[in-house]
């Protein structure tokens, strides 16, 4: 609440500085370890989407309806983080670790998935790696995914585009199909200021079996995720803020209005005044 605050007034042309009581932003919420959303509820707030889509979270929930398939690429992987002879890393249902789980692709690539045969299809996750920090000091993003499928392998045709939703660690870019086809395809097109991409996994996701329990929408978020999430969302904002300060007394001018608070932190007592 206070974090949204904070942006509102910002926003509207406000100098705000914001003192939290606590430790660091979200603190409140993550010590319960209640992280979770009741079933059905849907974050509605911008602030509250961000906060509950953690990618790292994501790329954990498997989904049940997951087929199986085999894939080629128009272009080889990079020594540095190389896939198997014959190409499997994106498709053996590992993902946590970038350094161990990624293939790398030294410029766009075009990666063709087979069934084996034409099954109904309803959606594709694509798991893509980032270092994390401003978008502009990372070297391997992907800028857009386009997705096409073909029931013969010739005739193909374009069914979804996506773009990133996050940059920091992994990002989970889900494209839906709802189509029959025994081959997809994913034309990844890396960012024109990087180098190269680094990808995790592929997910070909058929329609639901009623007998497997679906996956969270909004899995449970990591409490650092909470707080980098709610740092951002000040510093985007232009709003200043300190942890750890404790408002102890209002300040009023000389016709008692109030234009200051005195906090108490680690450094003493000092008095913050409004201009």
């Amino acid at each position: 609440g206070a974090v949204e605050a904070a942006r509102t007034a910002a926003r509207a042309g406000a100098k705000v500085f914001l003192a939290a009581p606590r430790p660091y932003l979200g603190d409140d919420m993550t010590a319960t370890l209640r992280l979770w959303l009741e079933e059905g509820e849907v974050p509605e707030s911008e602030l509250a989407q961000r906060i509950f889509t953690d990618p790292r979270r994501l790329s954990e929930v498997r989904d049940f309806n997951t087929l199986s398939f085999t894939y080629t690429t128009d272009r080889p992987s990079a020594p540095l983080h190389r896939d198997t002879d014959p190409p499997s890393k994106l498709a053996d249902g590992v993902s946590a670790n970038a350094a161990r789980d990624s293939v790398q692709y030294d410029g766009d690539v075009t990666i063709t998935c087979d069934l084996q045969r034409v099954r109904p299809v309803n959606a594709v996750r694509l798991f893509a790696f980032y270092r994390g920090g401003p978008p502009e000091a990372n070297p391997f993003i992907v800028e857009r995914v386009d997705v096409a499928v073909s029931a013969d392998g010739k005739s193909w045709q374009n069914v979804s585009s996506a773009k990133p939703r996050s940059t920091t660690e992994i990002d989970v870019l889900r494209l839906r199909i709802e189509t029959p086809a025994r081959f997809v395809r994913l034309h990844v097109k890396k960012s024109g200021r990087c180098e190269r991409i680094l990808l995790g996994e592929i997910e070909i996701i058929g329609p639901p079996d009623k007998d497997a329990p679906p996956p969270p929408a909004y899995p449970s978020p990591r409490p650092l995720h909470v707080k980098k999430v709610l740092d951002d969302a000040l510093i985007e904002a232009g709003v200043t803020f300190l942890y750890s300060c404790i408002a102890t007394d209002v300040v009023v001018d000389e016709r008692g209005r109030p234009c200051g608070i005195v906090m108490a932190n680690r450094a003493g007592r000092q008095a913050v005044l409004a201009k």
